[in-house]
């Protein structure tokens, strides 16, 4: 393959169709790249991979599923591996940076897994630096707090008792979320950082353990604001436009959106320690 075949190659295919070598070339080309504009350089790379529910697990015990893949993805794990990617330095960064992404002390097991986003993913990724809130970016924007209850009985409707976690491992009380209000963050989009992170905030049901249903990264394209995410809709990584992603969701009236929550990716100031067995995924 000549130099400018092998370009093409690591710019224009998926990551699930590239082998281990072409991968690492292709996060070698981007090392100095800033890092939201990383953030949409590897975020472009899932376009195209197939959705599933929850393919990601411990490789072992409740959740089999391995750390790591890159032939599948959800809205989350879409997220997750992107924030990942870019954040390494080294191709061995990137397990332990994921690891530390997914679970509280950064070592995998299913009850220390950030199952729910007002109440473990967004606090505990915020506090460890991961994320910033960029509500307040404008000044304008009157943000509010978009709050989630949780009490022993919140764990024992359907969805709560689905997740299987031991008493001590459910999270109990208030959780908040800086929320921007919908009528307000529509004019935002083509404003706000190409590469943030677009968390869906729903309205709050008392027998629903999160608000929290769905995100994706922003992407400024000439056609408008887009939303890159993993969609169980279209089966697949895609880029909408998130006015449409929008509409489409407000017509579940028991269940509407009430706004978003909009993030930054951060390098954190502490460092990753990674194993010396570390390895960039388990699955193919």
């Amino acid at each position: 393959m000549t130099i400018y075949g092998l370009l093409g190659v690591l710019l224009t295919s998926p990551w699930w169709t590239l082998e281990e070598g072409l991968r690492l070339q292709r996060l070698q080309e981007w090392a100095d790249t800033p890092l939201q504009k990383k953030m949409v350089k590897v975020s472009a790379g899932f376009l195209g991979t197939p959705y599933a529910l929850s393919p990601l697990g411990e490789g072992e015990g409740v959740d089999e599923d391995p750390l790591f893949r890159w032939e599948l993805v959800d809205c989350l794990t879409f997220v997750e591996q992107t924030m990942a990617l870019s954040l390494a330095d080294t191709w061995e960064e990137v397990l332990p940076l994921l690891n530390d992404i997914r679970y509280a002390e950064g070592k995998p097991s299913y009850e220390a897994r950030n199952h729910l986003m007002e109440a473990q993913w967004l606090p505990l990724n915020l506090k460890k630096g991961y994320l910033r809130s960029l509500a307040t970016l404008f000044p304008q924007v009157k943000v509010q707090q978009a709050h989630k209850q949780l009490t022993v009985q919140s764990w024992a409707f359907a969805e709560g008792h689905s997740l299987k976690l031991s008493a001590k491992a459910r999270p109990l009380g208030r959780f908040g979320v800086e929320m921007v209000p919908l009528a307000q963050a529509l004019p935002l989009f083509s404003k706000w950082p190409e590469g943030s992170l677009v968390v869906f905030i729903r309205a709050d049901l008392p027998k629903q353990i999160t608000r929290i249903r769905h995100l994706g990264l922003l992407v400024q394209a000439p056609a408008g604001p887009m939303l890159r995410h993993a969609s169980r809709t279209f089966k697949k990584v895609v880029d909408e436009p998130i006015e449409a992603y929008i509409r489409r969701n407000l017509a579940y009236a028991s269940w509407t959106l009430e706004g978003v929550a909009v993030y930054e990716l951060k390098r954190p100031e502490k460092s990753i320690q990674k194993p010396p067995e570390a390895k960039p995924m388990d699955g193919p």
